[in-house]
């Protein structure tokens, strides 16, 4: 019986030990858990506004290129003009805003390339856009 005791005592201590292994095991599990759980959120929320600010920066180059390529198939009507200065006026930018009325007060044959000047300040100003 002493025999029986004392090898009933071994495997005792040794299952204690084992359960404690065990369970510090889960709790470093638990812990690599909610730590990597709480990056994977991190990582998310700023995807997120990654994206958004990818979305308006995509959206207001956009504007400028919708303004190219009006220009570039020709601007034939008041509705067009209006529009295109609609557009522009939307952009709030000052050298574009510019660009613009010198190219409406400049006249046929005056050699002033207004309209080429608001070209290159339009693809620069999507290009700082996308930037």
């Amino acid at each position: 019986m002493k025999t029986w005791g004392i090898i009933a005592t071994i495997l005792l201590v040794v299952l204690i030990g084992v359960s404690g292994w065990f369970y510090m095991q889960n709790k470093n599990l638990k812990d690599q858990k909610n730590k990597a759980e709480t990056e994977l959120s991190a990582a998310q929320s700023k995807n997120t506004q990654d994206l958004a600010t990818l979305n308006n920066k995509i959206a207001a180059a956009g504007k400028k290129i919708t303004v190219i390529k009006m220009m570039t198939e020709g601007i034939n009507s008041q509705d067009a003009s209006l529009e295109v200065y609609s557009l522009i006026k939307e952009m709030n930018n000052e050298t574009l805003t510019a660009d613009w009325k010198a190219m409406q007060t400049s006249k046929p044959g005056d050699n002033n390339n207004t309209g080429q000047n608001l070209m290159i300040d339009l693809l620069s100003a999507a290009s700082n856009d996308l930037k």
